[in-house]
């Protein structure tokens, strides 16, 4: 998606890598002419203009990676240095100043274009990125609680790359999450071309919230298992008499679970963006006071999980395999980690984010 921050940042930098390269070959040229008219050899110009194209065309493939916002004004630079050095080595001076001309002129004329309404901005991609990454997170958090307890057996995510099982919600989702780093800090580079302001932190509000996800593919992992290795212990046991421990766990689990799902809904309001119509019934469940919620269900979760330890601790004595009661504790912790990563996922940090009327005065249908 282009927008005017995106063609903004992508014009300075073919303009400035456009102007070093002209410089460059204009002074390489020069250099290369003197050389053969000391020397009295064309060859010893071409030479020397040959080494430098070498020199320069591996510098620059090596800087693309390392340059960050500047990568594609080394690129752009690196691609023309070597005709217009090719040029200047022919006397033909005209060649570099002609193509700062017209990349000058084609970039004010980009720039005018990319600024003119209607014109979705890079800000507001920004926040829709977010957006689906709190929505997709948050589900993916009430969905492997709910798969755990109920003891459903999932098969590898290899055998869904390899088509041999059918793709499922949770590795849709949480793929769909990873997978959008690039786009998402694409955007927050191009947003910092259309507001004064800096946006640097929200790249760690996104990383704050791949990080929430972590634990939940190393939870999700506990369900995918080969069909001929020993399955995990279901925490509820079916037609069987649980134990009051293990009752309050499951609990426990479930309420940590809906509590980090109403927290990332909360957020996503937070940012101005309107909550799916499929999800719009879960906002009244969800309070106001999510982060509180969370944090008294996790208190809960660790109450529970210490009195579930207890309760098993001859179990854990006689079993070493991740089933039973040790893969239960493990689920227990993971799913913890997560929603304590989630308390740390504030865009109040933010306040370009949600203050900044001239930009973000509209709701998204993210």
């Amino acid at each position: 998606l282009s927008t005017p921050g995106a063609t903004t940042h992508k014009l300075i930098n073919r303009f400035v890598g456009t102007l070093i390269a002209a410089l460059l070959a204009g002074l390489v040229g020069i250099i290369g002419l003197q050389l053969s008219k000391i020397l009295s050899s064309p060859v010893a110009g071409k030479l020397f203009v040959g080494i430098t194209n070498v020199l320069f065309t591996f510098f620059g493939v090596m800087m693309v990676s390392k340059s960050g916002q500047w990568a594609y004004a080394i690129l752009f630079g690196t691609a023309t240095y070597t005709f217009m050095v090719a040029a200047m080595l022919e006397d033909n001076f005209y060649v570099p100043i002609m193509r700062v001309a017209m990349i000058s002129l084609g970039a004010g004329v980009g720039f005018v274009v990319a600024w003119l309404p209607p014109r979705v901005q890079a800000t507001e991609t920004v926040r829709a990125y977010l957006a689906d990454a709190l929505i997709d997170t948050g589900i993916c958090a009430e969905l492997v609680v709910d798969r755990f307890i109920k003891g459903q057996v999932l098969k590898p995510i290899e055998d869904i790359y390899n088509g041999a099982e059918k793709d499922d919600t949770f590795h849709k989702l949480s793929k769909a999450v990873q997978v959008s780093r690039t786009a998402l800090e694409s955007s927050i580079e191009a947003s910092m071309f259309e507001n004064r302001h800096g946006y640097e932190g929200l790249s760690n509000y996104g990383l704050s919230i791949r990080l929430s996800l972590r634990p939940l593919l190393s939870a999700d992992g506990l369900l995918r298992q080969e069909e001929e290795t020993e399955h995990y212990t279901p925490l509820l046991l079916p037609n069987s008499k649980a134990v009051e421990a293990d009752i309050k766990l499951a609990n426990a689990l479930k309420l940590v679970g809906k509590s980090i799902r109403c927290k990332f809904l909360q957020k996503v309001s937070m940012l101005n963006c309107q909550i799916p119509s499929v999800l719009r019934n879960d906002v009244p469940a969800c309070s106001s006071s999510s982060s509180s919620n969370l944090d008294r269900s996790l208190r809960n979760l660790e109450v529970c999980l210490q009195h579930y330890i207890e309760i098993h601790r001859t179990e854990l004595k006689e079993h070493t395999l991740m089933r039973g009661a040790g893969c239960h504790i493990a689920f227990a912790k993971l799913l913890h980690d997560t929603g304590i990563y989630a308390q740390r996922v504030d865009p109040n940090e933010l306040p370009q984010i949600t203050k900044e009327s001239m930009f973000l005065s509209k709701q998204l249908v993210c």
